[in-house]
């Protein structure tokens, strides 16, 4: 009789493994990138990454040109900025033009999760920029605020 109780638990132990081993692992092929971790088949980003494997990071969306649609004003001429991908997810190029066709550029810092950016064009002014989504503002060292949006 014991040996019938022991062979019925044995059996009960191992169909409720073999059930259990046999259940699909959603995120068994599931890659998550940029310090993401995979919840039920689905990469759950880190702040600043998006896309199905976290592989893309938000300063994607800043790359491009932006057009001055407010600030300018004698002293305060900008027209276009445009930012490029630097060496880093964080290090972004970025572009001045002015009213007469000059140019200068700079070398930026962009916060990890992309909302501010900072950046220096040495000998002329500095900036820190706020990103908006499709919008941002600039507060230059020389007093001067633009505002911009991406073309």
């Amino acid at each position: 009789m014991k040996s019938i109780k022991l062979l019925s638990v044995l059996a009960l132990f191992l169909t409720v493994a073999l059930f259990q081993s046999c259940e699909d692992d959603p995120c068994e092929d599931v890659i998550c990138l940029n310090d993401g971790i995979c919840l039920d088949g689905t990469c759950d980003c880190s702040t600043g990454y998006s896309g199905a494997d976290c592989g893309t990071h938000c300063s994607e969306a800043i790359i491009g040109t932006w057009e001055v649609t407010s600030g300018q004003s004698v002293g305060c001429d900008l027209e276009t900025y445009t930012f490029a991908a630097g060496s880093t997810d964080t290090e972004i190029l970025v572009t001045v033009t002015v009213t007469d066709g000059a140019t200068a550029t700079a070398t930026g810092a962009l916060s990890f999760d992309c909302s501010t950016m900072t950046y220096d064009v040495p000998g002329f002014f500095s900036g820190t920029i706020t990103f908006n989504g499709t919008t941002f503002s600039d507060v230059l060292s020389v007093g001067c605020t633009f505002e911009a949006s991406k073309q």
